[in-house]
């Protein structure tokens, strides 16, 4: 996702980790996630948590990919 949108020219900012369970996230991944939260691509969860071992719904990703297309100016 962070790799489509950065291809997409869309950009954001790194900053700590907006979740509360962001010590959780791979080390790997924390900077992806960290620009794919500030885009507004991936909120996480209403209690302020990501889970980034849990699973991901089909809905989950669906709304991802509209709020991609949505910042590339496709629908």
């Amino acid at each position: 996702l962070y790799r489509a949108m950065t291809m997409a020219g869309v950009t954001s900012t790194v900053g700590t980790s907006p979740f509360t369970d962001g010590r959780k996230i791979s080390s790997f991944a924390r900077t992806a996630v960290s620009r794919v939260a500030s885009a507004g691509l991936m909120n996480g969860f209403a209690n302020g948590s990501f889970q980034p071992h849990g699973p991901a719904t089909r809905a989950q990703a669906a709304v991802v990919v509209a709020r991609l297309l949505h910042l590339m100016g496709k629908v």
